[in-house]
């Protein structure tokens, strides 16, 4: 019978990945529609699109990973079982992890503010780079994740089966080698990770800095509305921040074979890995206004609902 800690686990995992799937189809649609509405090239429009369709994949693999772990851990033994899972959940997780990072190179590109000539050269080429951007990222992500379809023998080494003994998990498979099989999982979300960190950190730089110089000039203080717009700006990047180090922190724990099954940490790294595809586009959706008002059509009550930030780029570019 299933401890208290996983019946609780799989309930909040349910929810989250009930409002993620609605949330990630939404960015979908809204995409579309306005690709066919207007068939000029719109960068934002593919990156969203991009994000929601690798996010609804991998909300789906992580919700059967789960039950599976938690219910029936016996399947994830059996080579017809682990080997698809663990290459789709590598190859949406991966994939995912890339697109909300290209999301934050393409807020940084359009607001951000240097002399560098290579960041100049971004900022002009980014929208005609993206195409290629976002298919060499799932290329990289699909490299990441056909390892784990072939013979694991063969790639990784013989490991032991020690974790189905001692109730170790997240255990894909009993016979891969512990080190080389974390080491592939890490390295897929910690190099989307890097790019997203440098990006985010170049943005929150300039709006800053911009925003010390709006405040020391003769455009007053704070409750200046484009200071408020900067502001607000900060804010959601710096929650984007968190989500995305959160995830990764708790993705990486979850995948190293350190945590039982049924322990709250396990459980908890699970909540936490269900809840950031669903969060993250939620505060997509509120902060982006084209979003927001698509929302507010389809759903009357998300018109009562305040938004966290603003990243309209166009009226906040320093």
């Amino acid at each position: 019978m299933p401890s208290v800690s996983v019946v609780v686990c799989l309930a909040v995992l349910s929810m989250e990945i009930t409002i993620g799937a609605a949330a990630n189809g939404f960015l979908i649609i809204v995409n579309i529609m306005d690709h066919f509405k207007t068939p000029s090239f719109c960068p934002s429009n593919l990156i969203l699109g991009s994000l929601g369709l690798t996010r609804l994949g991998f909300q789906c693999i992580v919700m059967i990973y789960y039950v599976l772990q938690f219910l029936y851990p016996w399947t994830l033994m059996q080579d017809r079982f682990y080997k698809p899972i663990s290459s789709i959940w590598m190859f949406f997780n991966s994939s995912s992890l890339w697109c909300a990072s290209w999301l934050c190179v393409y807020y940084c590109v359009k607001i951000a503010n240097f002399t560098n000539a290579a960041f100049s050269f971004l900022k002009i080429r980014f929208s005609k780079l993206l195409p290629f951007l976002l298919l060499g990222s799932l290329l990289v992500s699909l490299a990441f994740s056909l390892p784990f379809m072939v013979d694991n023998n063969v790639i990784f080494g013989n490991g032991s089966s020690t974790s189905s003994q001692n109730n170790i998990a997240p255990a894909f498979t009993s016979n891969i080698n512990y080190l080389s099989w974390t080491i592939v999982y890490t390295l897929g979300s910690l190099m989307p990770f890097s790019l997203f960190w440098l990006a985010a950190a170049l943005l929150i730089s300039s709006l800053r800095r911009h925003v010390l110089r709006m405040k020391g000039s003769e455009m007053g203080g704070f409750r200046n509305p484009s200071i408020k717009a900067h502001c607000r700006a900060m804010a959601v990047m710096i929650i984007f921040f968190l989500f995305y180090a959160s995830f990764v922190a708790s993705y990486n724990v979850s995948v190293s074979e350190i945590l039982q099954n049924d322990s709250w940490l396990n459980c908890l790294c699970a909540v936490v890995i269900g809840a950031y595809p669903s969060l993250h586009s939620l505060v997509l959706i509120l902060s982006n206004p084209k979003l927001r008002e698509g929302a507010q059509r389809a759903l009357p009550w998300a018109t009562r609902i305040s938004s966290p930030g603003e990243l309209q780029v166009s009226s906040i570019t320093p």
